[in-house]
């Protein structure tokens, strides 16, 4: 009687088990079906898997040699349909994080915004941005092609309560309301933790803006690390979109090997628990991807369309309660 209760325990455990979280074979420890505790999405436009090829193969330094092994998953975007086929970098952007198939003509066309619900329930939320804010120039026109994140919040405004977002605005010039809270890197934490709203970075509201919205993500990921609830930034990057300005061609590959850098800098300061992704959108060219490394990375593997992202980033892991390989 014994040994047949053993089996049946036995064959239990096998099959709770069977399907838990292990972790991979592969030259760096990943775990499946682990929720991510903080997410970083950066988004580079106008900056093609190419160009960050290139970079990496002409840099001298061992670490960067080593960055596309540090990412866990590599995605290739394809189109849903011809109207997503060769879209600008700006409209692939909102594609992915309104998660629609359509290059969004107007607010009109913003029905919904899943992200809004996810993150009012779990996660705290820092969207920034910089260049050139799209068509509505910081929410100052009801009509215009949605370009921007500030563009997309002015849409959903008046549809979604955003318990839990900060805007950081990295656009050169003053903008129209000039009450905004006024930061910089290194006070970005202390503004983080007073009430939800649009920030203005200091010096870009006094001319040119220097500063990049990888500068600020790095400033915000110590804190992310040690903070208990659940942390997400999105940050799109414009500094090569050539509508903005133009770069000779040594001091754009500076640039791109810069921005590199910054994205190495990142991935080994997040904690082992997060999830790091890269969206690499060139609206010259069919050829975008996403790298993704961290917890879920694995959702992010193989092709779908840009307005697929949003909903591979929603998606809730099963949660197991017996793991015999951990």
């Amino acid at each position: 009687m014994s040994s047949r209760l053993f089996v049946f325990l036995f064959i239990s455990i096998v099959v709770f088990t069977s399907c838990a979280r292990i972790k991979t074979l592969n030259t760096r420890p990943h775990q499946y079906n682990a929720d991510a505790r903080n997410i970083v999405w950066v988004q580079l436009l106008d900056f093609s898997s190419s160009d960050l090829l290139q970079s990496i193969y002409q840099s001298q330094r061992g670490d960067e040699l080593q960055f596309l092994e540090q990412m866990d998953c590599h995605g290739w975007i394809i189109p849903a349909s011809n109207k997503e086929l060769l879209p600008s970098s700006d409209v692939a952007s909102m594609m992915q994080i309104s998660g629609t198939i359509k290059d969004l003509k107007n607010c009109s066309e913003v029905k919904e915004f899943s992200l809004a619900p996810f993150i009012n329930n779990k996660y705290e939320l820092v969207m920034l941005e910089d260049g050139d804010m799209g068509s509505n120039g910081g929410g100052s026109k009801e009509h215009g092609r949605v370009e921007s994140l500030s563009d997309l919040l002015y849409c959903t405004k008046e549809k979604h309560q955003w318990n839990n977002l900060h805007y950081i605005n990295l656009s050169s010039g003053l903008l129209e309301n000039t009450n905004l809270v006024q930061i910089d890197s290194s006070n970005v934490v202390q503004a983080l933790n007073g009430p939800g709203g649009e920030l203005r970075d200091r010096q870009c509201s006094q001319g040119p803006c220097k500063v990049s919205p990888l500068t600020y993500v790095k400033a915000l990921i110590p804190e992310m690390n040690k903070k208990t609830n659940k942390q997400m930034v999105i940050a799109v990057d414009r500094r090569l979109v050539a509508k903005n300005f133009s770069l000779d061609k040594n001091a754009k590959q500076k640039l791109k090997d810069l921005i590199v850098d910054d994205l190495l800098k990142i991935r080994k300061s997040l904690r082992e628990d997060s999830l790091l992704l890269i969206s690499l959108i060139d609206g010259r060219s069919d050829k975008n991807s996403i790298l993704a490394a961290g917890a879920s990375s694995e959702n992010f593997c193989g092709s779908f369309s840009h307005s697929a992202i949003l909903k591979r980033l929603l998606y809730e892991n099963k949660r197991r309660y017996f793991n015999i390989y951990e």
